[in-house]
């Protein structure tokens, strides 16, 4: 049961007592424990089964995919639970899955329906945080789910990117050897790019030096 709370209560005093139950609801979640008792709770009409709980403006099932609750994450999946619901940086529970690297969570979630190839805009997709985390087996298991050949699909290039920027060698492994090799081109020649904009800028730089220069040797005294 919840801290200091019992299902037998009435709708009326569960309603008066919202934020004690807000609290016990994190609680639960993040300690993984009262999964029955929680599904209750969020099916009051004060909060809702994918009604933001968490401080950050999480739903539970995001709260639950962050803090690795597979028992929750199923319950909610057969509330059918809105998957693509976001947090206040847009991000959704797949997303937050596979940032922390909760392999079980992603494949529920990816099992349950959850759009892989969702993008965030402010952290990017599931793919590309994995990547960043260095997280292998989810990024491999994403790479299966819906594989990739080319660098036409841009978020997974994207990821990849990320991750030879990163270093993150066994992340870096898990895509197909023709994209590892077109992508690390693109980078060679951005490098290129960039130390060429470099020098352009040195040399315009000498210049302007160089002409003011001569403009103060041609000044009347």
């Amino acid at each position: 049961m919840g801290e200091g709370l019992s299902i037998s209560f009435s709708s009326d005093e569960r309603k008066s007592n919202y934020n004690t139950i807000l609290n016990a609801i994190r609680s639960n979640i993040m300690k993984k424990k009262n999964t029955k008792e929680t599904i209750e709770w969020l099916k009051l009409d004060a909060f809702g089964i994918n009604g933001f709980v968490g401080v950050s403006g999480e739903s539970a099932l995001i709260l639950a995919a962050e803090n690795n609750n597979l028992e929750l994450v199923n319950a909610l999946l057969a509330e059918k639970v809105d998957l693509e619901t976001q947090d206040k940086d847009g991000n959704t529970a797949l997303i937050q899955a596979s940032s922390f690297g909760h392999f079980d969570i992603v494949k529920a979630l990816v099992d349950g329906g959850a759009q892989t190839d969702f993008d965030s805009h402010f952290h990017g997709t599931a793919l590309n945080v994995a990547a960043y985390f260095d997280h292998a087996p989810v990024v491999e298991y994403l790479l299966k789910v819906k594989p990739f050949n080319n660098s036409k699909a841009t978020h997974v290039t994207k990821a990849l990117r990320t991750a030879i920027q990163q270093n993150n060698s066994d992340v870096v492994s898990a895509f197909p050897k023709s994209l590892i090799k077109e992508v690390e081109a693109q980078i060679e020649e951005i490098k290129k790019l960039e130390e060429n904009k470099d020098a352009i800028t040195a040399s315009d730089q000498q210049l302007k030096e160089a002409a003011a220069e001569l403009k103060d040797g041609i000044s009347p005294s």
